[in-house]
């Protein structure tokens, strides 16, 4: 599929295995809801299935973002088809440009059947205004559907704005369960239940819930856990002074380049138990250059190291806040890097 090389781009990725743990086999399809064109007239992407097989249980493919200003119609999306290991499920999705550059299949939210091939424009007008309708939509609250919920042009979410009516379709059959596996059970509203006000509302807490429990899940517990990525924070750059300020709040790691044997690095401000920080010294042009330490840090038994002499060497020093001696206790240096 050639498209136009100014034309924001999403890659789409995914990857299936057997319930043995072997590589899935079948294809994703991705059908335009509507033959999408530029201003001109020229079509860029037909409403036309766009099959990509599994290879080796994976696939990827790039698709053109369903948010892009200059396209007609303006709003659309993409019904996709996954059929894998003779299990299928069909459901709808918009790719805005906010999602990034990649995005796996399984982040996907799905959103409810588009009406005559084509999203209201307030429905997809924002990624929040669709994740909110998507996810309320998913966890199973079924709006009658005489009375369709309006969404706000504001992008903050789901309102009592009469602008634009959210989908009749909405109180359609749920969609199937991600999984593949089988179909959600979603309890239905009816005209004597609630206003339409309540169940704007339960739209929003239903959505604002479901998007604090995924923020959890992805996150480490506070007793402790696995990081899979890295931790590399910024250091914090001082300025060398008769009192050179180090304010602990700003890192763990502070750089310092000597220019003179008049500095004193200050008590550090705003020390947190058992903080650990580390200065980094290089020694200035000509070098030889000493620093002097504020009463705060404690060096032991083996007193302050001795710094580097020649021009460009750096010296690391270590000290770690020890709250019940109110001092920064020196944990060793490493000398003529």
């Amino acid at each position: 599929m050639a498209l136009p090389e100014d034309l924001p781009t999403i890659t789409v990725t995914g990857n299936f295995i057997s319930f043995a743990g072997n590589a899935a086999s079948g294809s994703v399809q991705f059908t335009p809801t509507a033959a999408v064109s530029d201003p001109g007239g020229d079509l860029i992407l037909a409403q036309t299935p766009i099959t990509v097989p599994l290879v080796n249980g994976a696939f990827s493919i790039v698709l053109p973002c369903t948010d892009t200003p200059n396209l007609l119609p303006q709003n659309w999306g993409y019904q996709v088809s996954v059929a894998v290991a003779g299990a299928s499920r069909v459901f709808y999705t918009p790719l805005p440009s906010g999602l990034g550059d990649t995005v796996d299949l399984s982040q996907l939210t799905p959103v409810p059947a588009p009406v005559a091939n084509q999203y209201p424009a307030d429905a997809l007008g924002s990624a929040a205004a669709a994740q909110a309708a998507a996810e309320a939509y998913a966890a199973g609250l079924q709006p009658t559907s005489g009375s369709p919920l309006p969404l706000s042009r504001g992008g903050t979410g789901v309102s009592e704005s009469s602008d634009g009516a959210l989908l009749a379709a909405l109180g359609a059959a749920p969609l199937a369960s991600p999984d593949l596996t089988g179909s959600p059970t979603a309890p239905t509203q009816t005209t004597g239940d609630a206003s339409t006000k309540i169940a704007t509302d339960a739209f929003v807490a239903t959505a604002a819930a479901n998007a604090q429990s995924n923020a959890e899940a992805a996150s480490l517990p506070i007793a402790g856990g696995t990081m899979t990525g890295y931790l590399a924070a910024a250091a914090a750059a001082l300025t060398g002074a008769a009192s050179t300020t180090v304010n602990a709040a700003a890192g763990n790691d502070f750089t310092l380049t000597l220019t003179s044997s008049s500095w004193t690095v200050a008590n550090p401000s705003s020390p947190v138990p058992w903080q650990v920080i580390r200065f980094h010294l290089m020694q200035g042009s000509g070098g030889s250059f000493t620093v002097a330490w504020g009463t705060a840090y404690d060096f032991g038994v083996t007193g302050s190291p001795v710094l580097s002499i020649t021009a460009g060497k750096v010296d690391i020093v270590a000290f770690q806040y020890d709250p019940n001696l109110s001092k920064w206790c020196c944990l060793g240096s490493g000398l003529g890097y």
